[in-house]
Parts: structure tokens; sequence; C-alpha cells
């Protein structure tokens, strides 16, 4: 996995999306992008991890 790879998956994740659409779209498999996101605090529902405006992101309540 490369660093472009892992922002893209982090920005992905704060819109909301799923771990089969962000695999799809960074050209990885379902389970490489889930294990990423799991042992970087990503895991969970898509739509619940937008909660950081602290990155920059927008924040969904």
């Amino acid at each position: 996995m490369t660093d472009d790879q892992r922002q893209k998956i982090k920005m992905l994740r704060y819109q909301g999306f799923g771990y089969k659409k962000i695999a799809d779209e960074v050209g990885l498999s379902r389970d490489s992008v889930r294990g990423y996101c799991l042992r970087n605090g990503l895991g969970g529902c898509g739509g619940g991890v937008s909660f950081g405006i602290s990155n920059g992101y927008e924040r969904r309540i």
C-alpha cells in the first residue's frame, strides 16, 4: 500500500464511503482496506467515521 493510497483511504472514510467502494477506488482488496482502517481508528460504519473537524473535514452529526 502506497502513501497516496493511505491518504485516499482516509479521505474517503471521512466522507462516509464503505470498504468495498474505497477498495475499488484505490485498487486494493476490500480486506486490505478494512484492515488498514481498523488498525488506524477508521473502522466501523463509514458514515460514523466522519467526525473530525480538526483534520479539516466536515463534521457530521
